[in-house]
């Protein structure tokens, strides 16, 4: 009986406590506090579709290893704010050769 109490206080419980605040997306507000977890979260009646919309551009591989990285983090790209990661382009110019930037790497 005591087992059946103790099922009925977890199915009662589980039924009770929903995710309503949990949100479907966290878009930043730049405007406030960066913390720990990322920015607190826009009001779901600001976020526009430019909060989703970032184009990393081609980047200057005019130097010497002939290649660029342009990355985005959340204060580029506001629609990845806490889900720990960010987003990155890698050009490579015409005549790159990995093994001149590593002399093992095609070994």
């Amino acid at each position: 009986m005591k087992m059946i109490r103790i099922l009925f206080i977890f199915a009662l419980l589980s039924f009770t406590s929903h995710a309503s605040n949990v949100n479907d997306f966290c878009v930043a507000d730049l405007k406030g506090p960066d913390s720990p977890t990322g920015y607190h979260c826009k009001p779901p009646k600001t976020v526009t579709s430019h909060d989703f919309v970032f184009h990393l551009g081609p980047g200057n591989t005019s130097n010497v290893f002939k290649s660029a990285i342009t990355s985005a983090f959340v204060k580029d790209f506001p629609a990845v704010n806490g889900l720990s990661l960010s987003v990155a382009r890698i050009d490579i110019a015409q005549g790159w050769s990995g093994s001149n930037a590593h002399t093992s790497w095609c070994q």
